[in-house]
């Protein structure tokens, strides 16, 4: 499930920045933004929803195998050790 949610964000993310301006040229020619017959999304709101989206899924699949690492017959010692690991990813 959160494979699929991943791969189709990204993919929609991908599509987003594509087809971000009409004309579609516009996105890599700079000089045709400045147009009025050219209109491009909002791109600091399209950049924030698409980092806080990063932000829950990096914290959703850092927290998705823990329940797990907690319920091994492992020494607290070595439970925190595996979490650790696991939390340099979000950095």
């Amino acid at each position: 499930m959160v494979i699929g949610f991943v791969s189709a964000y990204s993919i929609s993310a991908t599509l987003v920045i594509i087809f971000s301006c009409n004309p579609v040229k516009a996105v890599w020619e700079v000089a045709l933004q400045e147009l009025p017959t050219t209109k491009c999304i909002n791109y600091p709101a399209s950049y924030i929803a698409q980092a806080a989206i990063n932000i829950f899924t990096d914290l959703f699949i850092f927290i998705l195998p823990m329940p797990i690492i907690w319920v091994l017959q492992l020494s607290p010692r070595q439970k925190i050790s595996i979490s650790s690991i696991f939390a340099i990813g979000l950095l």
